[in-house]
């Protein structure tokens, strides 16, 4: 027995002589690491002008409780500001919004222990609201609205405005996130400003939002179906008629009235019409088909003329243009050997001269003062003279078919444009003014009124180029090529379309787009009417197609 009580007393002194390990958290001594029972994720966000939430997450269940510290701008820790269950993983302060930052510490305790703390930091502000947009009522309204702002709390907000850069005025108060304001001039500008309202305080104002009266988009007017794609269409210098032509090998001819779209008279041809135009008193209708030009009474619809070619063997009139006068035509043909242009004389239906090319005409057009007559055949430029016919100047040297051509409305210069590279030469001579090596040229043409500024689309982009100074002005860009474009006759708009069936029309001063549109079919070709207020299309769905514009206010960036 006393031996056995001797190994016992042995066996417990040498368990009393190893390290104690301290494992219980609440024990002043533990060597539990602080950190390892400590609160963690901690997060501070403002959720409203006077509240602020703190966030966090504690998996520990030992611990007796949490604490939370607070010091206020530049003033002393006090601490255990705030004691809370060990079940809570979220805790709310009220704040002042006096541009003092508000620093918190959490961490938890068990007995005289604290854990390690998380620390975080904000200062409180009333950030401001977000103007989301503007809409045109139906009873002439314009509604502002913003986003809701993301403080719980608020009593409303108020909108203020200023007209003509005048300082703001309050206009409402409302709970709502739009006001409607009805109380607008069309001859003036304004601007709105919103800011958010508590009890206490007032959010920063929103960003200003300008507003201006103006062409906001354009909104189908009328349509008139076709049996091909319209891509002849012409729109009398009055603004009265309309004619489209299908491309087809069997092609029908409309003429419309353009204020109703209600169809004058049709006529059907047995080939395909290869162009068309008004004569400029809009009292003719001129269309080439098969061989042949005809003239038409452009209000009845009666056959008034038929100018056969002069030639033997000529099979399609491709291109044609009219003097400003409305005395002459000049008019480009292909034929079997070498291609053709005549020079007609429409008061007696006389053919005053022809002249032979080599390859067959694109594209051909009278001088405004009915001097000069360009021509573009394959990768050649011809100059003539249209009294006698003379050849002024040819320019035979290019390498690439010329696509695009136009004259300005002086009469002395003229620009061609090949598929990497446009030139401005002069009409009477031939002399090069100014060119460009761009890839993508897509279309072309001088401003109205112009001899120096042209507007163009390359590739996707609409650019616009001073031939004096060489620079450019970039408008905006489709998503995708662009097959057409034009400008209206004040060169205020331009309007383009592109090969994913999209259709823009672009203020050229400001670059706004001012509207777009994407079809299920292509269009071509695009152009503005006379006075500017209309765009018109043929469609690849059988229609052609005019849009009137639409006013209201928009956004004035």
């Amino acid at each position: 027995m006393p031996r056995l009580l001797a190994i016992g007393l042995i066996i417990l002194l040498v368990f009393a002589c190893e390290e104690r390990k301290w494992t219980n958290i609440y024990d002043p001594e533990t060597s539990v690491d602080s950190g390892e029972w400590a609160p963690q994720e901690l997060e501070i966000e403002q959720i409203s002008d006077v509240i602020v939430r703190l966030t966090w997450q504690q998996r520990d269940p030992r611990i007796e409780g949490l604490q939370i510290d607070r010091k206020r701008g530049g003033g002393e820790w006090v601490t255990a500001y705030s004691e809370l269950d060990t079940t809570l993983k979220a805790w709310t302060d009220t704040v002042s919004l006096d541009s003092n930052i508000y620093y918190y510490r959490l961490y938890a305790y068990a007995g005289e222990n604290y854990s390690e703390y998380l620390e975080k930091t904000i200062l409180p502000v009333f950030p401001a609201v977000a103007i989301r947009n503007s809409e045109n009522t139906n009873d002439n309204g314009l509604k502002i609205r913003w986003f809701q702002h993301p403080f719980t709390g608020l009593t409303g907000y108020c909108v203020e405005r200023s007209e003509n850069g005048a300082a703001f005025q309050e206009i409402a108060t409302v709970e709502d996130t739009f006001f409607i304001d009805y109380t607008l001039d069309s001859e003036n500008v304004y601007r709105y400003r919103v800011k958010a309202l508590s009890s206490r305080y007032a959010s920063d104002y929103s960003k200003e939002y300008p507003v201006r009266w103006g062409i906001t988009e354009y909104e189908l007017y009328w349509e008139m179906p076709f049996t091909g794609t319209p891509d002849v269409i012409d729109i009398s210098a009055d603004n009265t008629s309309i004619m489209g032509g299908d491309h087809y090998a069997a092609s029908t001819l409309k003429v419309m009235d353009f204020e109703t779209g209600n169809l004058r008279w049709e006529t059907s041809y047995s080939e395909m019409i290869n162009c068309g135009l008004f004569s400029h008193d809009g009292q003719k209708v001129l269309t080439g088909s098969g061989n042949r030009v005809t003239l038409w009474n452009s209000i009845t619809g009666v056959k008034e003329m038929e100018l056969d070619p002069v030639l033997d063997n000529v099979y399609q009139v491709v291109c044609m243009d009219i003097s400003s006068d409305d005395q002459k035509l000049v008019a480009g043909y292909t034929r079997a050997g070498t291609q053709l242009i005549t020079f007609w004389d429409l008061t007696t239906g006389d053919s005053l001269w022809t002249y032979d090319l080599n390859i067959q005409p694109r594209m051909i057009q009278i001088s405004n003062d009915n001097q000069k007559i360009v021509c573009i055949a394959g990768s050649a430029v011809y100059v003539l003279h249209v009294a006698e016919g003379e050849l002024l100047f040819q320019d035979l040297s290019g390498t690439q078919d010329i696509y695009h051509l136009d004259i300005c409305a002086d009469g002395t210069k003229c620009i061609t444009g090949i598929n990497n590279s446009m030139n401005v030469f002069t009409v009477d001579n031939g002399s090069e003014v100014w060119s460009k090596d761009v890839n993508g040229v897509q279309s072309l043409q001088f401003e109205n009124g112009s001899s120096s500024e042209i507007v163009t689309g390359i590739g996707a982009s609409v650019i616009c180029w001073n031939i004096q100074t060489d620079d450019s002005v970039y408008i905006g860009e489709h998503g995708n090529t662009i097959n057409d474009l034009d400008i209206c006759y004040d060169n205020s708009k331009i309007v383009s379309s592109a090969i994913d069936n999209e259709i823009r029309v672009w203020d050229k001063t400001t670059k706004r787009l001012i509207w777009s549109e994407t079809f299920q079919e292509r269009l071509y070709p695009v152009r503005f009417s006379p006075d500017g207020r209309y765009v018109v299309a043929g469609t690849a769905d059988h229609f052609l197609k005019v849009w009137k514009e639409k006013f209201g206010w928009y956004e004035d960036n």
